[in-house]
């Protein structure tokens, strides 16, 4: 919204949700109206993109093997107590791997137990040991 440009990035709903369209003119005349607003949406789009680049450093420096416990973590945090229900190759192209490498990777980490796989779901059983596999 604030560079013009399309966003590039689209999501698909795993659940049933509510959706609230704002239109651009309303949102960027709060933006201009509200200093209060505007300042909250400044510090919000700053955190963000401080954790991006800690995540993005972090993912670079990591083998494929703490990638993949990483972003089980994080998939862990987002499903709370429900099982992780991705598609191998999106879970794949999350972690920056090959669908073959990443179904090798979690046919291990069920073999060393931290994770259960329930047909496509997967089951986080030792959170302890992902942490550690991480290097968190």
């Amino acid at each position: 919204m604030f560079s013009g440009d399309p966003y590039s990035v689209s999501a698909t709903a795993l659940e049933e949700s509510n959706i609230c369209f704002i239109a651009k003119e309303d949102f960027l005349n709060m933006i201009d109206t509200n200093a209060s607003f505007r300042n909250g949406i400044m510090r919000e789009l700053s955190k963000e993109l401080a954790e991006r680049a800690v995540f993005i450093t972090n993912m670079a420096q990591k083998s494929v093997r703490e990638r993949l416990a990483c972003i089980l973590l994080i998939l862990k945090d987002i499903y709370k107590e429900e099982e992780i229900n991705l598609t191998r190759e999106d879970l794949a192209n999350y972690v920056g791997t090959a669908t073959e490498t990443l179904i090798r990777l979690l046919k291990d980490f069920k073999e060393e137990g931290f994770i259960e796989i329930h047909t496509r779901k997967l089951e986080i059983i030792n959170k302890d040991g992902l942490i550690r596999l991480a290097g968190n």
